[in-house]
């Protein structure tokens, strides 16, 4: 027995007659196509390994889904290449490019019905361009093993349990949206949440909003779904009824200091009816959020003073958004001994969050400095350095003139001047002696 392996709409019972047209929007924040890899007519199964292929600039390759697989019991993952990022332990082929997107998995210790027909997983791709011919979502070329009858190598293999796969048959799809069908954008309040208290909660509101015609029809809807950093708790509603314009409150906390970050997917139904296909399609919009008691800081952080004198600094703590605690301050010197340091408060709150620390010392030489905050399990630190300068007596100038003092430099200009004229007269008797 022969099947198929097709590309098809998401919720679809077959593979269609000819390969569909997706369609899809470029947007900011992206738009994600989400395409079902379907099988039909196949002989029984256990696994598959599955590369799909099209043009990364337009379709680039985000993730697979095995949610509502065929695939009997409790399915493995062998291996998830995506765009040629490995995603598993095992590594990715050569055949693994920034076009494909690569599912190998198997059910573990069954095997499907003969002729199986349902989903193998589902494909999901960022729409990053327009195109106006289109591009093709198909099937990688060259692998060593295949389901496919001929010389291409198509990179499908369906499995059995054997060594020689079940032979199957192949259909692609292709992707223009050189006029989008009715879409819907999507957008955050506040794309960053700066800065929050453990324990308390933090808000962004989600708005949708119809485009190009959306909802076509009354039973068109969005279905929200999110994904976050672990420790992150997050609450949003799952639905948002069927109005163009719709808003949801994103509610998160953490109990842990730390960065995080949701994404939420607003998945929906857009039916085109250039090509007659419903494209199955995500907006999604991502909030990142920074979770932390307080923060400290010290300005300056580069002193420098001479030898027997002080010098000051401030030491600032930033309060999380609603923590309402004491901050208490500890100070480490190395070396410990040579400086010493005293600050105008050991603790500080909300409504006085600073503390003034002098620092003296007589002891020439380079100091580190760090101020520890603490407040139950929170603890953060700021460093500073400390440069104590020796004081240099300045060198004695020469006094006088020419270095001589005052009275010996007269005593030698008199000397001259009386010995000079002893000179004078001596050759002027001389001169007027007779002959």
């Amino acid at each position: 027995m022969t099947g198929e392996v097709c590309l098809t709409e998401i919720a679809s019972t077959g593979c269609p007659a000819m390969g569909p047209v997706f369609n899809g929007p470029l947007s900011v924040p992206v738009t994600q196509l989400r395409v079902a890899v379907f099988i039909q007519g196949s002989d029984s199964l256990n696994g598959f390994d599955i590369t799909l292929k099209s043009d990364h600039n337009t379709l680039k390759p985000a993730e697979t889904d095995l949610t509502g697989t065929v695939l009997p019991g409790s399915v493995s993952i062998i291996l998830d290449c995506v765009g040629g990022v490995n995603r598993t332990l095992s590594p990715c082929s050569s055949t693994d490019t920034a076009d494909t997107l690569r599912l190998a998995a198997v059910g573990l210790g069954l095997a499907t019905p003969s002729p199986t027909t349902g989903l193998l997983f589902t494909a999901t791709y960022n729409i990053t361009q327009t195109t106006a011919s289109g591009v093709a979502i198909g099937f990688q070329t060259g692998c060593a093993t295949s389901s496919v009858a001929g010389t291409s190598s198509v990179c499908v293999t369906i499995s059995n349990g054997t060594v020689t796969p079940d032979s199957e048959t192949v259909q692609s799809a292709d992707f223009n949206n050189a006029a989008p069908p009715p879409w819907i954008s999507i957008s955050s309040s506040a794309s960053m949440i700066r800065i929050l208290a453990p324990g308390v909660s933090g808000t962004a509101t989600i708005t949708t909003s119809g485009q190009n015609g959306w909802p076509g029809f009354s039973t068109d809807s969005i279905a929200f779904t999110h994904r976050e950093t672990p420790g992150l708790s997050v609450v949003f509603p799952t639905s948002c009824g069927t109005s163009a314009t719709c808003s949801a409150i994103l509610g998160l906390s953490s109990m842990s200091e730390g960065a995080y970050t949701v994404t939420v997917f607003g998945e929906y139904s857009a039916y085109d009816p250039t090509e007659s296909v419903n494209d199955h399609l995500v907006a999604t919009v991502t909030v990142k959020i920074q979770v932390q008691a307080f923060t400290i800081s010290i300005s300056p952080a580069n002193m420098s003073f001479a030898s027997g004198s002080s010098i000051s600094t401030t030491v600032n703590v930033g309060f999380g958004s609603g923590f309402a605690g004491t901050v208490l301050l500890a100070t480490t010197l190395l070396p410990a001994s040579g400086l010493t340091v005293s600050c105008s408060s050991s603790s500080v709150a909300a409504s006085s969050p600073s503390s003034t620390c002098t620092f003296r010392s007589s002891t020439p030489g380079n100091y580190n400095v760090t101020i520890t905050g603490t407040s139950g399990p929170f603890s953060h630190s700021a460093n500073a350095t400390v440069k104590v300068l020796s004081i240099v007596q300045p060198p004695t100038s020469p006094s006088g003139i020419f270095g001589l003092q005052p009275l010996q430099f007269l005593g030698i200009v008199v000397g001259v001047v009386v010995a000079g004229g002893l000179v004078f007269l001596f050759f002027r008797r001389r001169k007027l002696r007779p002959v």
